[in-house]
């Protein structure tokens, strides 16, 4: 992650965050699993990605399922459907 740093490479190291906060989430390391993903989703963000940001919003949909918060699970896997949907809405 050092070097996507180095090198500017904001998009690759939001991708790495994203991995890093889903393994996480696997492993059931909450904390860490929603700081990765935070960090990964404001970084997605200013790279206008709206396909990551929707992948984004689904994991941390998932990890908030994961822990029992229905409320915030349903808002963020709502708001990766709504990105994911455009797209596919685009590409027709």
């Amino acid at each position: 992650m050092n070097i996507f740093e180095k090198y500017a490479n904001y998009h690759t190291y939001a991708k790495a965050d994203l991995n890093l906060g889903n393994t996480h989430r696997k492993l059931k390391k909450f904390d860490n699993a929603e700081k990765y993903l935070f960090d990964g989703l404001t970084r997605i963000q200013n790279n206008t990605d709206r396909y990551w940001e929707g992948i984004t919003c689904k994991c941390i949909g998932l990890l908030y399922m994961d822990q029992g918060n229905k409320t915030l699970a349903k808002k963020y896997l709502n708001k990766a459907s709504k990105f994911l949907n455009q797209l596919e809405i685009k590409k027709k």
